[in-house]
């Protein structure tokens, strides 16, 4: 193999091993993450809602909310915990109060 199909094979087996040793075989989006989408046309409703699960910087675990209308940019709110259970837990209840609501 030579040019420049030569050249990309070699990256993509070095990403490969990468990924490999490494465990992660794409790109990382925290500990846990939730995409909720409301859809209602004949109401013109058209919602997202996502929850996202990150550690801090001094071991604390931030409850990343961020909610809006599909394809424009939403409201983004933290809130924090002292341990990834907590944040769990919280995540889980947003999830079930969303359901209620009718996000899927």
């Amino acid at each position: 193999m030579d040019g420049p199909r030569a050249a990309w094979h070699h990256r993509n087996l070095r990403r490969r091993r990468r990924q490999r040793r490494t465990g992660h075989c794409g790109e990382d989006v925290g500990v846990g993450n939730i995409y909720l989408i409301r859809t209602e046309p004949e109401a013109n409703l058209h919602r997202f809602y996502r929850v996202d699960i990150v550690p801090g910087l001094f071991g604390n675990w931030g409850l990343i909310r961020e909610w809006g209308r599909v394809g424009q940019g939403g409201q983004t709110r933290t809130d924090w915990f002292d341990t990834e259970a907590d944040a769990k837990d919280a995540r889980f209840e947003l999830h079930m109060k969303k359901a209620k609501r009718g996000y899927e």
